[in-house]
């Protein structure tokens, strides 16, 4: 617009022709920033902006020029085309005025001005944090060049920073970037002497600061020395052990203690890095390698970078894990006062080491005694500990243990569950009478249960075997289900228990149940037992009949009311062979005892009692019981039973029971303890088979044994015999053995091997001679790993390891020898003269299995248990009488006395 006006005056001079004069305006000018009055720093870059217009020109034909305490600070210059003009300026404390003045192309001109307050600003700061005045430097070493900068108004990385030497060393290569902290961090090589570093920082106001620091650099760097001190080069340990590993490290330019040391191992990796002791010691405790060879190797660092190192060879050899055990028990359980206590437990051992694990007592933590069995020697209330500490020769395992607080002992008078009699015979004997009703027995160990007793039928101490409350059909005993079945062939049952079920009978004849055990095997006899008495029962009778085990040691059982007295009735035979009937004894009276209008055979066809079936006698006739029969010497316990021997080999028992009818039974003396002397000329042979028994390499023989002082055994005497050929030649050896050699307990086991059928394989032997004149219990125990254990009267005597751990061998060569004896052998497969014990055996066992110590000493307890699926066999040896010895093993191997043997009524001691 000012441009089209300045244009427009020439033709307005021309159409007028009149002279005129033209008038040229002032331009504006204004300070925009910064405002006056404001404070700006001193010596600090401020950019001044201003503003200019004219209303007779364009803003780009105008100039501005700037002056700052008097003095021109930016000269004219061009006012962009927005109007804007601006100068950098830096202000001194005694100068704060601001002038701006703006011209137009005409020269008419305009100015603005403030104050402003000039803030005086801080100089910068600088400090050296390395290197240290005191410190060791080294020459030829890089040299540590950090510091910290700071200005109050600069950012670090505004400022100049600068580092010399007073010794002239070129330092301009050293790093000088400040962080945003303002540390810097560089190095720097420093020659050998005496020297001052100066750092130096300048702020963009040109103001400075300055650090120095003094030090002296020390002659070259020396690496540092080291060296292992343990272990030796070239040593082993065992896997598992800690070791503690120790070296050494020094440096004659700086302190052990600020060196850094790092041990490793080849197999393992780093084992620890650390710094050593301030007298140079390094040291690492409880240091655990794994198995093999290893590299160790021993690395020191110093400050400077150098490194020592040193290295030896250490072997770590497998290890054998420590045995452990479980299942620590003792028995009885529960324990009463002057209880003789056994202590049993289960060994594990991942190696397959022995058993050779050692037994202590505790008495309230308080040790007592050794060994795996002890009388109870404490009074009720106090805590019996067995603590069982595993070894299998090598290592030691963790103890297990068992505890149980002694009972005080009650008067076992059938009160109640924890004072149970032996059975209602020996309640009474005991003066426990409380006349008919229920009390609690324990006939067998085996737990308390409650009975019915009878305390009045003649003379009482009567226990209630069964009673039947319900009149059942005719019935069958069917031998191919081991039950009654009726007409229908259907599954009954006696007064109300389950088919196949005896019962000592309480009041619903009920109390006490247990499962017949049927053998399924009926060409035995014996096929079902049940335990009543408080010895062992179950055995098979040699001869015709067969027994029930409850009834085994019963003097006689009688039938209650409603009917007959039994001692009034005598035997009947029925009118034809087919049928025979047995009543109970009679006195020597004519007839059927004088009851009016009543006969035996009439008795016997409404009320048959049949225990147990056994085989027949001879054509038709079979016989029943329910006890030893009388041509064996014992009480004849059968009661009303007949046979159809045409229904069957077996025959078939038919039955009808009354209301009422109860069976009651009374105890008889034990059997006697009785053994087999052997007079040096006689023994018992077993059997002849390879392997008769099936064993495998864990086996174990047990015996009790009674060894005569009179007599010299030059050679050995035999206790028992499985194969034993006892040869010279590995080859021709096999089997096992236990007897007594050159007055010591000798075990044999022979595997046919040479190398391992030379001494001491296969003979083992206690080290001292054999107790003489009286009864030891002797037993010998190997694994299938060649662990040979011997036992006397429960005690470990021998322990020892076949030389390369082979299998048994049952091939005896060229002197095939396969029987099986008791008191004597056929040493060389009978090339040898047989050698023969003079003394008593009984409770002769084999077991497929290597017992534990602990069970070992049980047996000296309680003898074997024909339940345990490792025996293999038992021959009790206490017949009494005839030439047959019956084993009670799973194989039933009868045994037959040779030469002259004589029964005796002795026991090992209790």
């Amino acid at each position: 617009m000012h441009r089209a006006i300045l244009a427009a005056l020439p033709l307005l001079v021309a159409c007028n022709d009149i002279g005129l004069r033209v008038s040229n305006a002032a331009p504006e000018a204004q300070i925009v920033d910064p405002a006056d009055g404001d404070t700006v720093l001193e010596g600090l870059p401020r950019t001044l902006v201003g503003a200019a217009s004219d209303t007779d020109n364009a803003e780009a034909d105008l100039e501005a020029r700037w002056r700052v305490a008097g003095e021109v600070t930016c000269d004219w210059t061009t006012v962009a085309d927005d109007g804007t003009t601006t100068c950098a300026a830096t202000f001194t404390l005694d100068g704060g005025s601001v002038v701006l003045e703006v011209r137009d192309p005409g020269g008419a001109s305009a100015t603005d001005h403030i104050a402003l307050q000039v803030a005086a600003t801080d100089a910068p700061t600088a400090a050296i944090t390395s290197p240290e005045a005191d410190a060791p430097y080294l020459s030829g070493q890089l040299v540590p060049l950090t510091g910290l900068v700071g200005d109050a108004e600069d950012a670090p990385d505004a400022l100049q920073i600068v580092w010399t030497s007073s010794v002239g060393t070129d330092l301009t290569a050293v790093d000088v970037n400040p962080d945003s902290r303002g540390a810097i961090a560089g190095s720097a090589v420093l020659p050998e002497g005496p020297q001052e570093l100066r750092l130096t920082v300048t702020d963009t106001t040109g103001k400075t600061a300055t650090d120095t620091v003094t030090l002296t650099v020390g002659p070259p760097n020396s690496p540092p020395a080291c060296g292992w001190t343990s272990p030796a080069d070239g040593s082993a340990s065992t896997a598992g052990e800690p070791l503690r590993l120790t070296a050494t490290a020094t440096d004659v330019d700086e302190p052990a203690d600020g060196l850094d040391a790092t041990l490793t191992s080849s197999v393992d990796g780093v084992i620890a890095a650390l710094a050593p002791a301030t007298d140079g010691e390094v040291t690492v405790a409880d240091v655990m390698l794994s198995e093999g060879e290893h590299t160790l190797t021993l690395a020191v660092t110093d400050g400077q970078g150098a490194v020592c190192t040193d290295a030896l060879t250490h072997t770590v050899r497998p290890a054998s894990a420590p045995p452990t055990v479980e299942d620590v028990q003792i028995r009885p359980a529960p324990a009463y006062e002057g209880d003789d206590l056994s202590c049993t437990w289960t060994f594990l051992d991942t190696d397959g080491g022995p058993d050779r694990s050692t037994v202590s007592w505790l008495v309230d933590g308080l040790p007592v005694a050794d060994g795996p069995a002890w009388t109870a020697d404490a009074p009720a209330g106090s805590a019996i500990t067995c603590r069982v500490t595993p070894f299998d020769g090598t290592d030691t395992g963790p103890d297990g243990e068992d505890t149980v607080v002694l009972e005080a002992r009650c008067v076992d008078d059938g009160s109640a569950p924890d004072c149970p009699g032996v059975d209602c015979q020996d309640l009474r004997d005991r003066g426990h009478d409380r006349g008919d009703g229920l009390y609690w027995i324990d006939p067998h160990g085996a737990g308390a249960f409650e009975v019915l007793c009878d305390m009045t039928t003649d003379g009482g101490g009567w226990t209630v075997l069964f009673q039947v409350g319900a009149v059942l059909p005719h019935s069958s005993l069917d031998p191919t289900i081991g039950g009654w079945v009726d007409d229908a062939g259907a599954p009954v049952g006696i007064g109300g228990l389950d088919p196949g079920r005896w019962a000592y009978g309480g009041e619903a004849a009920t109390t006490y149940v247990e499962e017949l055990d049927s053998t399924g095997d009926y060409s035995q006899p014996a096929a079902w037992d049940v335990v009543f008495d408080s010895w062992r029962t179950g055995a098979p009778l040699l001869g015709e009949t067969a027994f029930f085990g409850a009834a085994a040691f019963l003097d006689t059982a009688v039938l209650a009311t409603p009917f007959p007295d039994p001692a009034s009735l005598c035997p009947a035979r029925a009118p034809d062979d087919r049928h025979t009937s047995y009543g109970v004894t009679c006195p020597a009276l004519d007839g059927c005892g004088g009851v009016p209008g009543f006969s035996c055979a009439e008795f016997f066809e409404e009320i048959h009692i049949g225990f147990h079936q056994a085989r027949p006698t001879n054509g038709d006739v079979c016989r029943l019981s329910s006890g030893y029969d009388n041509d064996l010497g014992h009480n004849d316990l059968q009661h009303g039973v007949f046979c159809d021997g045409h229904d069957g080999p077996w025959g078939v028992m038919r039955h009808a029971v009354a209301p009422g009818f109860r069976l009651m039974g009374r105890r008889g003396d034990p059997p006697p303890c009785r053994s087999l002397f052997l007079d040096g000329a006689s023994g018992v042979d077993l059997g002849e088979a390879d392997n008769l028994l099936s064993l495998g390499d864990d086996v174990t023989l047990a015996a009790w044994v009674y060894v005569d002082s009179a007599v010299d055994f030059e050679a050995e005497a035999q206790v028992v015999s499985l194969e034993q050929t006892n040869s010279s030649d590995p080859l021709n050896n096999s089997g096992l053995g236990l007897f007594v050699y050159e007055d010591r307990l000798t075990f044999h086991a022979a595997t046919g091997e040479t190398g391992t059928d030379s001494a001491p394989d296969p003979w083992w032997s206690a080290p001292e001679p054999l107790p003489r004149d009286r009864w030891v219990h002797v037993a010998a125990t190997r694994t299938g790993d060649g662990d040979i254990r011997v036992f006397e009267d429960g005690v470990e005597v021998f322990a020892g390891v076949s030389s390369s751990r082979p299998a048994l061998s049952w091939d005896g060569g060229s002197y095939e020898n396969d029987k099986y004896t008791l008191g004597y052998a056929h040493p060389n497969g009978g090339h040898a003269p047989k050698s023969y014990l003079t003394g008593a055996v009984r409770d002769v066992a084999v077991y497929d299995a290597a017992l534990s110590p602990g069970a070992v000493a049980a047996l000296l307890v309680a003898g074997p248990d024909p339940s345990d699926p490792d025996l293999a066999a038992w021959w009790p040896v206490d017949e009494g009488s005839g030439d047959l010895v019956a084993d009670h093993g799973p194989g039933a191997h009868l045994g037959a006395v040779t030469g002259i043997g004589a029964w005796l009524e002795s026991c090992p001691p209790e």
